[in-house]
């Protein structure tokens, strides 16, 4: 679906999952996407041990970038729960953490995907950062529903759909100017 848009995303994928399907986490390398941290077993980290917190972070990385060839960049929390501890624990790790601006279900759920979407693409703004989960059906079947409308939109309202690294690299040259 990406690729019919001319689009790339960042996978913040799961160590359990990447280990299941590693052949998943090359597609989406493949098709010019890249893959980040999203913990081993999408644990709530700001309920486990500094031990914990580090080692979920760590198998997810070395997995990862077993499977990709280079080490991720970039870590997204779980349930968006963070602090200053589990921002040190991905730098440690050597990633940046990585939030996010909007998520699709947030703006799906209980109400039509149509509306949803068309409300989300009103919030939209230069430089956000859109999540689009696909675990859990139907939620992922609603998802799924949405993003070519999301897509579609996106690109009429002159945006281009990238990964966190593109988006970020472009962010830095429009702030020095070039």
């Amino acid at each position: 679906m990406l690729a019919h848009f001319g689009a790339h995303a960042t996978f913040f994928d799961i160590g359990e999952s990447a280990a299941r399907v590693p052949g998943l986490v090359l597609a989406e390398l493949h098709a010019g996407n890249e893959v980040a941290d999203h913990t081993w077993s999408h644990a709530h980290l700001l309920t486990v041990s500094d031990r914990a917190l580090a080692a979920e972070i760590a198998a997810d990385r070395d997995l990862l970038g077993a499977i990709a060839g280079r080490t991720p960049a970039w870590f997204r929390p779980p349930y968006d729960e963070w602090d200053a501890e589990v921002a040190r624990a991905a730098v440690v790790a050597g990633m940046h953490t990585v939030l996010w601006s909007a998520c699709v279900e947030r703006f799906i759920d209980h109400r039509s995907i149509a509306g949803g979407v068309s409300e989300l693409l009103e919030d939209v703004r230069p430089g956000a950062i859109i999540l689009a989960h696909d675990g859990g059906v139907p939620a992922r079947q609603r998802t799924m529903t949405a993003l070519p409308l999301l897509l579609a939109g996106l690109a009429r309202s002159g945006y281009r759909i990238t990964t966190v690294s593109e988006l970020l690299r472009q962010a830095g040259r429009a702030a020095h100017g070039s």
